[in-house]
């Protein structure tokens, strides 16, 4: 080929090539640069999250071409062992054979579900956990409660609606009134026999099983058994899923597989995130909803004959679903958020214990995921922050209070400078900072700054006592698009800072007997 001719068609190709390929991952890799900047816990969640949509996605199409071309000969060879079998056969030839009603068989399978459910968790809980929750179990629930952040705490919990009643209820009776509209009998009554036989079964399990609870540290309000949200999504949009795959040819009918399993994979991943169950029990939820979504989904593909427009439903459930979430959002997105907070123990103490070493019951360090001396928490104050604050602010120093994702779109403000980007949100032991104050350091692009978070402390006198870290930040810019504070650890100029500000304020400077770290104690 002529230069003329190679170089412009190579050059348009190298340059395609770099849009499609590397721009997306210098776009995410700065986008997790940034995460890591604000909080190593925000990363670790969106990395969590992705995983987790990428193995929904990756193990639904592996099922579905492993399962998709074999099922009706399976089904077959299913229905044969029944006939020669009579009496275990009975109820899978009733479930298979669609010249039998498959009515009683769906009881009798539903039951069979709920006693193995029985069966399975007192067989956990009389062998393996005695009483106790599993190790694993423990393990996990405690490493995903540690990474609480405020600025994922309302992206999952606008996530676990999806998983809520109020949101797939009004979809579930915007597809029975369709498919009764277009006379689609059959499929409407076994769209109901798998919500109602569903929410049936797992209503019983929770009324006959009672799982050990996680310790008082980690429990929130929301938790308990079984996975209700879990379950129903799976239940709900998985038979969704196989209502509209009878309908689509070729290998296109996997994508509502594909859809279903992302949308149930969302609601168990906000609800581990939560701490709302046992990782043991959302696995249970979802095993328990897809072996119901297949027995009722054989019972219907069998039987089923006409056939119905899948666009119009799919589009008909879609809207449906996406103006009921819209609608949970805004009247029980704050409360799905108080049903998910942190629990708030309380450690009754005296003044002078506190002073004498009561202070050293609290942890040493918020733990970011970073290095062991960064994010040490060095500072503790015994009062009202507004009185702190106050008195801060008389010294020069600012409050903070833009917080939450407005905060964080600011750091791609290209016109942001030390004098005008706040400080990002952290979070200590799945609380937001609750009071932030920075000042201007003798360095240029960088601030003091002190964040307090609450502790279980109390004094006898109702005071509380508040825990936090006084370090230096220094302004950067993240690939040319971010500008965020980064923290540094803290160090003796930052303690100093603070101290001459908070000459109006009692105070007391004592060293942990175990890591000799100087703590820096104040009252009003």
């Amino acid at each position: 080929m002529p230069p003329a001719h190679y170089v412009p068609a190579s050059l348009g190709a190298s340059l395609s090539w770099g849009a499609t390929f590397v721009l997306p991952g210098w776009l995410f890799g700065a986008s997790i640069d940034l995460l890591a900047a604000v909080a190593g816990r925000l990363a670790i969640v969106a990395g969590v999250v992705l995983a987790a949509i990428v193995l929904a996605v990756f193990s639904a199409r592996t099922l579905w071409n492993a399962i998709a071309p074999h099922a009706g000969g399976w089904l077959d060879g299913a229905l044969a062992w029944s006939h020669r079998h009579p009496i275990l056969g009975r109820w899978s030839s009733a479930l298979i054979d669609p010249r039998q009603p498959e009515s009683a068989s769906l009881a009798v399978f539903a039951s069979a579900l709920l006693a193995a459910g029985l069966g399975l968790f007192w067989t956990l809980s009389t062998v393996v956990m005695r009483g106790e929750p599993l190790s694993l179990d423990l393990q996990l629930h405690q490493w995903l409660f540690s990474l609480r952040h405020p600025l994922a705490d309302p992206l999952m919990a606008a996530l676990s609606g999806l998983g809520r009643w109020q949101v797939w209820a009004p979809a579930a009776g915007v597809v029975m009134t369709y498919l009764i509209w277009r006379k689609r009998y059959l499929a409407a009554m076994h769209w109901v026999a798998s919500i109602a036989f569903g929410l049936a079964l797992i209503i019983a399990l929770g009324a006959l099983i009672d799982p050990p609870r996680p310790p008082e540290s980690t429990l929130v309000a929301g938790f308990g058994f079984p996975s209700m949200d879990v379950s129903m999504s799976t239940v709900v949009y998985g038979f969704f899923a196989v209502l509209l795959a009878r309908e689509v040819r070729d290998r296109r009918a996997v994508w509502p597989y594909v859809a279903a399993t992302v949308l149930a994979t969302g609601v168990a991943v906000a609800q581990l995130y939560f701490g709302a169950h046992w990782p043991s029990d959302i696995l249970a939820g979802l095993t328990l909803g897809m072996t119901w979504v297949a027995i009722v989904g054989i019972a219907y593909r069998r039987r089923a004959t006409r056939a119905f427009r899948a666009q119009h439903l799919g589009l008909l459930f879609s809207l449906a679903l996406l103006a009921s979430f819209v609608v949970f959002l805004r009247g029980n997105l704050e409360s799905t958020l108080q049903r998910f907070e942190p629990p708030e123990l309380t450690l009754s103490t005296t003044r002078p214990a506190w002073l004498a070493g009561d202070w050293q019951q609290l942890p040493a360090r918020r733990n970011d995921l970073r290095g062991p001396q960064d994010w040490t928490l060095n500072i503790q104050y015994a009062g009202s922050l507004d009185h702190f604050s106050k008195v801060l602010q008389n010294a020069g120093w600012q409050r903070s209070d833009e917080k939450g994702w407005h905060a964080l779109m600011r750091t791609l403000d290209s016109a942001a400078s030390e004098n005008n980007l706040p400080p990002l949100p952290a979070a200590h032991e799945g609380r937001a900072d609750a009071l932030i104050l920075t000042r201007p350091a003798e360095q240029a692009g960088h601030r003091w700054v002190v964040r307090l978070w609450p502790s279980p402390l109390r004094l006898d006198s109702g005071a509380r006592v508040w825990q936090g870290t006084v370090s230096s930040m220094r302004l950067q810019r993240i690939w040319y698009v971010f500008t965020v504070w980064r923290t540094d650890t803290p160090t003796d100029a930052a303690r100093n800072a603070l101290l001459l500000g908070a000459g109006g304020l009692l105070q007391s400077k004592q060293v942990r007997r175990d890591d000799g770290v100087e703590v820096l104690l104040l009252q009003p």
